[in-house]
This record gives C-alpha cells, sequence and structure tokens, in this order.
C-alpha cells in the first residue's frame, strides 16, 4: 500500500505540470496573435 501522502503529492505535481504547460501554450499563443 502507498502512503497517501506520496499518492497525493504525485496528483499534485502532475497537476502541476499540466498547469504550467497550459499556461505556457497560452503565453506563445498570445505571442503569435501579437506578430
Amino acid at each position: 500500500d502507498f502512503p497517501v501522502t506520496i499518492v497525493t503529492g504525485v496528483i499534485f505535481m502532475a497537476c502541476v505540470l499540466l498547469f504550467r504547460k497550459g499556461i505556457i501554450g497560452e503565453f506563445y499563443g498570445w505571442l503569435e496573435r501579437r506578430k
């Protein structure tokens, strides 16, 4: 059995990475629109 803290940490990190990817994608899209 995995400790709950490890599972929660992994899920949290995955969410943060996806969130950052989304923000970076939006940022680059915004830069492209400005050109």
